[in-house]
Formats: structure tokens, C-alpha cells, sequence
């Protein structure tokens, strides 16, 4: 993101915290032990659909250089 988009500093700090070193625990009648998240977005998050949109913008361009 930093190269296609120019994210840097501060932005590209924030937007990398937000998917970085989470995790989560599910409740189902108890709490099951805390987990690290290793893919993916937050549920729900306003910025998934952008964050996925931002990652995915190139797919065509990677596509093109392996030949597919």
C-alpha cells in the first residue's frame, strides 16, 4: 500500500496497527482461551471492504506477470 496508494507515516502506521497484533476470544456458555488472529480484518469494520478493496487493487497486474 505504501508504494501503489502513497501511505506513509503516521497513515500507514495507523492502517497497519489496525490489522497487526490482534486477538480474539468467542464466547460460547464460557469464554475459550484468547487466540492471535492471524488473517483477515475485523468483523464488521467500516475500513474491511476499503482495506480489502486497497489489497486487492493489483490483483490483475500480478496476474499479468505469471502469465494467467
Amino acid at each position: 500500500m505504501q508504494y501503489n496508494f502513497g501511505f506513509k507515516d503516521d497513515v500507514l502506521r495507523w492502517m497497519t496497527s489496525f490489522v497487526t497484533s490482534r486477538t480474539q476470544q468467542i464466547y460460547d456458555s464460557q469464554l475459550s482461551p484468547i487466540r492471535p488472529v492471524q488473517f483477515g480484518v475485523p468483523h464488521a469494520s467500516v475500513l474491511g471492504p476499503l482495506l480489502f478493496v486497497l489489497c486487492t487493487a493489483n490483483v490483475n497486474q500480478v496476474a499479468a506477470k505469471h502469465g494467467l
